[in-house]
């Protein structure tokens, strides 16, 4: 069956993930620390001794130069109502793939040197372009802008690119083996109700560790 113009499918599954991620964390939270859901992104790990600020995108199409969920991201990290000094690591978790000819190809390897110089290829590579994507280049122009090029020097050497290779239905199931201490046939249960849990959270979507 065709799917319909208005189909949400594929965003509902990124909400879905987005849970997931945030449950992940919490399960992974150290004392003292606190997830933050939708406060400063999708998801953030705030504590005294680390801090990490996770965008997640639950896409199948590869994770291409001009890859409209990574310079999104990168846009609105350098906005000025962004707090980049609460963060040690930025984040783009996703699901899309990395190719062996991609620009993005061990970029969590790359000095800060050298990822200034991808970006700033991809970028020479995008205005020799006749057709351009509007959206693209508008976070093109932003992101490069002069009186940006501190902060944006500032936000790419924290800039991590985590490639999950794992869909929505395996990181549920890999949740349900977190807590080895739970009996394997209540460990579904075990992950929705904590699931459940996380959601309630909405005044505020912050969970402490301790609440955890």
């Amino acid at each position: 069956m065709k799917k319909l113009s208005f189909d949400s499918t594929l965003q509902l599954k990124g909400f879905v993930f987005q849970f997931l991620v945030a449950l992940d964390r919490c399960f992974e939270m150290r004392e003292g620390e606190s997830v933050y859901i939708e406060t400063f992104g999708d998801v953030s790990v705030l504590g005294v001794n680390a801090s990490t600020q996770i965008e997640s995108k639950y896409y199948k199409r590869p994770l291409t130069d001009l890859d409209k969920n990574f310079w999104n991201t990168l846009h609105n990290w350098l906005k000025d109502d962004f707090p980049i000094e609460k963060f040690g690591s930025l984040v783009l978790l996703t699901t899309q793939k990395v190719g062996i000819e991609s620009s993005w190809l061990n970029w969590n390897g790359k000095s800060l040197s050298e990822r200034k110089t991808v970006l700033k290829s991809i970028k020479k590579s995008f205005d020799t372009k006749k057709r351009k994507s509007k959206d693209i280049k508008a976070h093109l122009d932003y992101i490069f802008d002069d009186k940006r090029l501190d902060r944006l020097n500032d936000v790419i050497k924290k800039l991590y690119i985590d490639n999950l290779d794992k869909d929505a239905t395996q990181y549920y199931k890999d949740l349900q083996n977190k807590n080895k201490a739970i009996p394997g046939i209540q460990r579904a249960r075990y992950v929705n109700a904590l699931l459940g849990w996380v959601i309630q959270q909405k005044k505020s979507w912050v969970i402490t560790s301790d609440d955890f």
